[in-house]
């Protein structure tokens, strides 16, 4: 069924950018920290 194919793939992309979205987080509390460290 190409509808459920669909949706799979939208579920896909909403939990991939869901978690690109959270190591951004990450990452930018690891770039602030460190240059808090540097200074």
């Amino acid at each position: 069924n190409g509808l459920v194919s669909v949706l799979v793939v939208l579920v896909i992309l909403q939990y991939k950018l869901f978690y690109t979205s959270i190591f951004w987080c990450f990452d930018v509390l690891a770039i602030s920290w460190a240059h808090n460290l540097l200074e």
